[in-house]
């Protein structure tokens, strides 16, 4: 007599299942990671010289950028002091 066995999946069946979700789950973690990577602004050092002038009498300073290989890549700046900042929208302002 034969024996009727239901084993549901077959073994080659099964594997290639496996290795259809391996592979999509592979692919959704890429995509996410170049999604996070893509976000990524990296940030370069950059080398720029200043002159600073000091009027004692007004409590003003002028800040003006004058040199360095990184020059004519300057957009803004900064500029930190004890007691607040200053910013500058442009590289003469």
């Amino acid at each position: 007599m034969d024996k009727i066995t239901d084993s549901g999946v077959s073994p080659v069946l099964g594997t290639f299942l496996l290795l259809a979700l391996s592979v999509v789950m592979i692919v959704l973690v890429m995509i996410s990671v170049n999604g996070i990577m893509g976000e990524y602004t990296p940030v370069y050092d950059r080398s720029v010289g200043f002159t600073i002038e000091v009027d004692a009498t007004n409590s003003t300073a002028l800040i003006t950028p004058v040199s360095g290989t990184d020059l004519p890549f300057l957009e803004s700046y900064r500029v930190y002091t004890t007691n607040g900042q200053w910013d500058s929208p442009s590289p003469g302002g």
